[in-house]
């Protein structure tokens, strides 16, 4: 991957005010665009040729890949799903852009399949990197790499270090080239690489083991000649590993001169505009990091803000900012608590074309003043728009010294203490999985006129929600009057006991904590299977009206678990 050229854009903007309210203060336009290399040198290509080579005659001969013959002009008829997809629990709109392309220019010129330049020398691959914030995301799991076609496993690699921010030198020591990769045999014979993946977060399943297309290979890193966390995706005709493949079709493409010729499922289009993420925070984000020095990116994401004290920052990321044409490439609206428009304002975007982009704009809480619920709505000029929501508040009628969440390994712990209470009545425990919409999990009684003392309370939430999850409080006084806490996000990533219930049961059955799942089977105490059932999501319910009164066994297999419950049929 390649490392970014930083711009910053604090001058030509524009804002339309449609109502007479104060307008934002504009932060910046930021935008990247690569710069440098991710080539792999001769003798790391030869090495890992030779093990390709060496594991596909073995295959071979244990019958588990076709024997080979005379290749002659057979037709590659591979057709690639995308080889990325954001894990459970991640809900951003976009989470990546392509910095560069296959290289097809001649004599020292760069030229991609479309005939533009999004590429350099000699480069054999599609780079897919992560934005924004890829350290977070690195840390966070938050992209998986997954396989684009069903085939083989041929050759893997995955204790390489993932942290890598800058390019290997000739000086520079073998390690630094190597990276985390699974190198996958289509049913066609063609070789697919999947490379620059997070260290030790590769596939329990080894050489000669079967993938389906879409199946968990890894999690996106930046192991190996990397500048950031990206995905290497590249393409070869046969394991004799001579003749590459671009699987982009269009004009400059030798092979393929068309999207449908190409070997897409479904080519994206070579400009990309796309809406990656949008949120409000309390300090303007770090929006790049070029290396990681034992933390990721500063993102200060904040849903709820105090009227007296706090800034509201207004953040947008974008894939495939175009250049200034005088056209408007973003769109804002304000919108009250009562749903009235506050202000809006637009951008025209930049002077260049970049590949992944921010804007962020910013108010005083004091100047919003009104306290509730409001709404900002960002439109991008590829028509993609994302609603947010955040919270002004009042300081209440109580302290709030502190609230906060901690994720266990099977649960989410809430801890909060406060001082001078006076006529409170309760605490309402809310719960979001986005950050706007909130539900009722829990009710701790207050305890009173604390006077000037302190006052702890905590809650247990004993069924989170797999990944990233919001937590508020709503305070109840005695007279009904409420507040509400600002808002603390955490991420669950333990893992849940399958929860099965009715038990005893007579018609249905629901199935919980069942993420990571993909696929249910319910055999007799004989080991018959009696019905299976694919997977998707946190909850599963079985329609079991069709089976006999007994015991049964009901299994949940996927991605390297495998659970069994008991279950009794009325």
């Amino acid at each position: 991957m390649n490392r970014f050229l930083f711009t910053i854009c604090l001058i030509s903007f524009s804002i339309v005010s449609m109502a007479q309210s104060p307008g934002p203060n504009f932060g910046g336009l930021f935008g990247f665009n690569p710069e440098t290399h991710d080539n792999m040198p001769p003798e790391q290509r030869q090495r890992i040729a030779k093990e390709i080579k060496q594991n596909v005659a073995m295959l071979r001969e244990q019958g588990i890949i076709p024997s080979s013959g005379a290749r002659g002009q057979k037709e590659v008829t591979v057709k690639f799903a995308f080889p990325l997809r954001q894990a459970t629990g991640f809900n951003d709109p976009g989470f990546y852009s392509i910095s560069n392309f296959v290289d097809h220019g001649a004599g020292g010129t760069v030229k991609d399949f479309n005939g533009g330049t999004r590429t350099y020398n000699e480069h054999l691959g599609t780079d897919f990197f992560t934005a924004p914030f890829w350290w977070k995301k690195k840390d966070e799991n938050a992209v998986e790499v997954i396989a684009g076609a069903d085939g083989v496993i041929v050759a893997k690699d995955g204790s390489q270090p993932d942290t890598s921010c800058a390019n290997c030198t000739p000086s520079s020591p073998e390690s630094c080239w190597w990276w985390n990769a699974i190198y996958v045999r289509q049913e066609d014979g063609t070789i697919a690489y999947y490379g620059h993946m997070k260290q030790n977060s590769l596939t329990t399943k080894g050489v000669g083991d079967a993938v389906t297309k879409g199946e968990f290979l890894g999690i996106v890193g930046s192991s190996g000649n990397s500048s950031g966390p990206h995905l290497h995706f590249e393409v070869w005709e046969d394991a004799s590993l001579t003749k590459l493949l671009d699987p982009w079709g269009g004009p400059d493409n030798p092979d393929y001169k068309t999207p449908e010729e190409g070997l897409w499922e479904n080519q994206l289009p070579y400009w990309n505009p796309k809406l990656l993420k949008a949120y409000t925070s309390d300090h303007a984000p770090e929006v790049w990091k070029q290396c990681y020095n034992g933390a990721p990116e500063n993102t200060y994401d904040k849903l709820s803000f105090s009227i007296t004290s706090d800034t509201v920052y207004m953040n947008g990321f974008v894939a495939d900012l175009s250049a200034n044409d005088g056209t408007t490439k973003f769109s804002f609206k304000l919108y009250r608590p009562n749903g009235t428009l506050y202000t809006s304002w637009t951008h025209p975007g930049w002077s260049y074309n970049y590949y992944y982009a921010s804007i962020y704009y910013w108010f005083k809480a004091s100047t919003l003043a009104t306290p509730g619920e409001w709404t900002l709505v960002l439109t991008y000029y590829s028509g993609e728009s994302a609603t947010l929501k955040f919270t002004l508040y009042d300081p209440t009628p109580l302290d709030l010294v502190s609230f906060e969440a901690k994720a266990g390994s099977n649960n989410v712990l809430l801890n909060w203490r406060t001082e001078n209470e006076e006529n409170s009545d309760r605490f309402e425990i809310e719960r979001s999985a986005d950050g706007s919409t909130f539900s009722k999990i829990g009710t701790v009684a207050a305890k009173g006129n604390g006077g000037t003392g302190q006052n702890d309370y905590s809650f247990t939430d004993d069924a989170p929600l797999a990944g990233t999850q919001f937590y508020r409080l709503k305070i109840i006084d005695i007279d009904g009057k409420t507040k509400y806490s600002e808002v603390v996000k955490v991420n669950f990533d333990g893992v849940l006991p399958v929860k099965l219930f009715p038990n005893p049961a007579n018609n249905f059955v629901d199935l919980k904590n069942t993420s990571g799942f993909n696929k249910v089977t319910v055999m007799n105490v004989s080991g018959q299977i009696m019905l299976t059932k694919p997977v998707s999501g946190n909850e599963t319910r079985l329609d079991i009206s069709k089976l006999t009164q007994g015991l049964y066994i009901v299994r949940l297999t996927g991605e390297g678990r495998d659970v069994r419950v008991k279950l009794i049929k009325n």
